[in-house]
């Protein structure tokens, strides 16, 4: 996970690298002088902040990576069944490698190529994940390889959607251009996808998708005068191809498509922590606040975005008053927060580590905080987070929260 630093950091470090070199200029001294102290001191401010996300993840066993497992079923190419576990860290990464156990606590896992698979499904849901025909189109080269895509109709055309790797999404506007879809007729497949592009201030969008669907409902009339205001959305694709499918009742129709929904949860927190600067002057401080927490499991169901507000109190204490200069015995600010979480696996307890921003408004002006977090959840319900809130190069204020976290809704 990158480091990162408040800007005062950086600012401090070029005066570091200045003086340095008005030094090397001048020629050192037998003992040290004054720019030479200063020097030493500023060091000492900036690698005394440390990154506690370096150190989390330097102690961290290395177990607790990558466990995202859901029992289901493996039906290879040559009818034979793999009963077990399969790794579902996202749909993006299932399409292209699929990592199997037969028991969720087993250290090793078998991988099992694509091209091997005829489906998997996973039993808690019911979805399905195909093996699919999928051509790739990158400036004027095309590929055709295999992937797992989701079965979202059966019928006449049998339709899928297919997430793709991070590496192969180019979103310019169209936020939700992260899939393609599959279209299987009889032994047929075509790839319907949508490619944006963006050079310089030129902006090109290819919707291949709508050329297959005119080549598909090339003899339905009514269908081909709205094809070219049609999105590339499941609200929109699946109702159009299921009406294809009852259009030929003389084979079995069946609907699928198991939504992977957005999952947003709300959360309650509590802080308690102490303010110190490198001064040695250190005042406690509380804080309450509510969280709102974002998952897309189709993405990823390990990276969450958070976003919360909050109430902070800090008691200033004689020796933080001198110091600082300020006569005030407490100083209560609004926070407006941001975060990015990584969460390392879904077991009962799930540590966690993050960074992010706060906007803090009070009796004292505005400011803007950076943010490191380490933590775990207990059961997926409870949580304990050490935090790191940088509040100027020179000041950070550790505390230590404990959270509740409601039921998560679907979107």
């Amino acid at each position: 996970m990158p480091e990162y630093h408040t800007v005062e950091y950086w600012n401090a470090l070029k005066k570091i690298y200045y003086l340095e070199n008005q030094i090397a200029e001048s020629g050192n001294d037998r003992y040290p002088n004054k720019k030479e102290m200063d020097i030493a001191s500023m060091k000492h401010d900036c690698y005394k902040s440390g990154n506690i996300l370096l150190v989390y993840l330097m102690i961290i066993p290395a177990s607790v990576f990558g466990h995202y497992y859901k029992k289901a079923l493996v039906v290879t190419n040559d009818s034979s069944n793999l009963t077990g576990y399969v790794e579902m860290v996202s749909e993006s990464k299932l399409s292209v490698q699929v990592h199997f156990k037969i028991r969720p606590d087993d250290s090793e896992n078998l991988s099992v190529p694509v091209d091997d698979i005829s489906y998997v499904l996973f039993t808690d849901d019911s979805s399905e994940y195909h093996r699919v025909k999928y051509t790739r189109r990158t400036d004027s080269t095309k590929t055709v390889e295999y992937r797992l895509a989701k079965k979202l109709l059966g019928g006449y055309a049998d339709l899928f959607k297919l997430q793709l790797p991070g590496n192969e999404i180019n979103i310019v506007f169209e936020h939700y251009n992260t899939y393609a879809y599959i279209v299987k007729i009889d032994t047929s497949y075509y790839t319907m996808d949508m490619q944006e592009k963006l050079e310089g201030t030129r902006y090109t969008i290819r919707k291949g998708y709508v050329g297959v669907l005119k080549r598909l409902f090339m003899n339905d009339r009514k269908q081909l005068k709205n094809i070219e205001k049609i999105k590339m959305m499941d609200a929109k694709i699946i109702p159009l191809f299921d009406g294809l499918n009852r259009a030929h009742p003389d084979i079995n129709r069946k609907v699928y498509c198991v939504k992977e929904r957005r999952l947003l949860y709300h959360s309650v927190y509590a802080n308690a922590g102490i303010t110190t600067g490198f001064d040695n002057v250190y005042f406690p401080g509380i804080e309450a606040g509510y969280a709102m927490k974002i998952n897309r499991p189709e993405l990823s169901r390990k990276v969450y975005f958070e976003a919360g507000a909050s109430m902070i109190k800090w008691f200033i204490t004689e020796d933080a008053r001198y110091a600082y200069r300020d006569t005030s015995y407490s100083i209560t600010v609004l926070k407006l927060s941001t975060n990015a979480l990584y969460y390392f696996n879904n077991r009962t307890i799930a540590p966690f580590a993050g960074f992010g921003g706060a906007f803090v408004i009070g009796t004292e002006g505005l400011g803007l905080h950076l943010k490191e977090i380490i933590g775990c959840t207990v059961n997926g319900r409870y949580s304990v987070a050490l935090n790191a809130e940088h509040l100027s190069l020179k000041t950070v204020m550790f505390s230590i929260s404990l959270g509740f976290t409601f039921n998560p809704s679907q979107q």
